[in-house]
């Protein structure tokens, strides 16, 4: 399950990395009365959030490996 839940995740952390506006129109256009590009601030936020899913992912993927 560790392995399912990893590989899950590096991939969730490698498309909101790659794609944060996509991320955005997903989590917070909706939210908003104008339809705008999200701010670059967001866009950093974004991947570093990212960087901290993926290396969950990465953690439970080795975790699988070591716990019995």
């Amino acid at each position: 399950m560790f392995i399912f839940g990893g590989i899950l995740l590096v991939i969730i952390g490698m498309l909101m990395f790659c794609f944060p506006n996509v991320v955005y129109s997903i989590t917070e256009l909706w939210k908003s009365d104008t339809s705008g590009e999200p701010s670059d601030a967001y866009k950093v936020h974004i991947r570093i959030k990212s960087v901290g899913v993926f290396c969950i992912g990465i953690f439970f993927i080795v975790a699988h490996f070591f716990i019995p």
